[in-house]
């Protein structure tokens, strides 16, 4: 048996990403059975023993047709393996793009309070009669993120790197609670927190179904599948069978929370926005035309 594992071992170590492919596990089923058939040269009865391992009873099947049931069984393992590992890496991949994607929205947050006139360049450049209002939405805004009231370093929201923040856990998130209208930065924190979530949430429980299928060799610091891993003992054709099952629940369930929880976000931040930006062109306007007044009566 622990032959056959090698074997599907090192091929999966090589052609992981080949194993996505439905012709190619057909492929490599009909390889395994012949290394399996002529290589190996098991007894039927070593055979008997490993299906029953595998599958818990023995059909009344000849042996070439368990030989082929033993190796389907492997190729599914890699497999789901396979879906698993390009899954976790999508998810870190989509997980660096959208902290990429805060970090430049969230630069753009404190021109929306610029209503410091600079006379030299004639442009509008710094916080002035916004900066109280500015300090409640930024402390608001980071303590919904993390918890936490923002340190001496986070000044304005350019100072926010979503990098290196600590989001708030799953638990203490507020995915029901409806905020006012006047406050969209909670209700942005706290959507921000739930999409992250949903996306370490799914990342973690993959690994944790990967987990399943193999045991790791502790006292190896740099791990390969085929030196420092074994299939997990305790496996079996019905537990594999409800492992696909909840891997393909689990990835549909994160694409289809995610779309929608990520849609909201984009929605209330450019909320934001437009209100934001109403109300600080309404108020730059106020402070030009008393400008004027001043420069006319002089």
């Amino acid at each position: 048996m622990d032959k056959i594992e090698n074997n599907i071992l090192q091929n999966a170590s090589k052609n992981l990403k080949y194993f996505m492919n439905i012709s190619y596990c057909n492929k490599k089923i009909g390889n395994i059975t012949k290394y399996i058939e002529h290589s190996l040269q098991l007894s039927d009865k070593e055979i008997d023993t490993i299906y029953l391992k595998i599958y818990g009873h023995l059909p009344e099947i000849n042996t070439k047709q368990k030989i082929t049931d033993i190796a389907k069984f492997y190729v599914n393992i890699i497999h789901l393996y396979a879906s698993i590992s390009i899954s976790v890496r999508k998810l870190k991949e989509l997980y660096d793009t959208l902290i990429d994607d805060l970090n430049l929205d969230i630069k753009g947050l404190d021109e929306l309070y610029y209503t410091g006139y600079n006379i030299k360049d004639d442009i509008f450049d710094h916080i002035l009669e916004l900066k109280d209002e500015f300090d409640f939405d930024l402390k608001s805004f980071y303590k919904k993120l993390t918890g936490k009231n923002p340190p001496e370093n986070i000044q304005s929201f350019g100072d926010i790197d979503f990098k290196k923040v600590e989001f708030k856990m799953k638990h203490d998130i507020e995915p029901k609670k409806i905020f006012s209208k006047k406050n969209n930065y909670t209700k942005y924190a706290n959507k921000v927190n739930i999409t992250i979530n949903i996306i370490l949430r799914s990342y973690d429980i993959l690994q944790e179904m990967e987990n399943e299928l193999f045991i790791y060799d502790k006292d190896l610091d740099h791990k390969t599948i085929e030196t420092s891993v074994k299939l997990n003992p305790k496996l079996n054709s019905e537990k594999l069978s409800q492992l696909i099952i909840d891997v393909r629940n689990e990835i549909i369930q994160f694409y289809t929370t995610y779309e929608s929880e990520y849609a909201e976000v984009m929605k209330i931040y450019q909320q934001i926005l437009e209100e934001q930006m109403k109300n600080v062109l309404e108020l730059q306007i106020e402070i030009m035309e008393n400008l004027l007044d001043e420069i006319i009566y002089e």
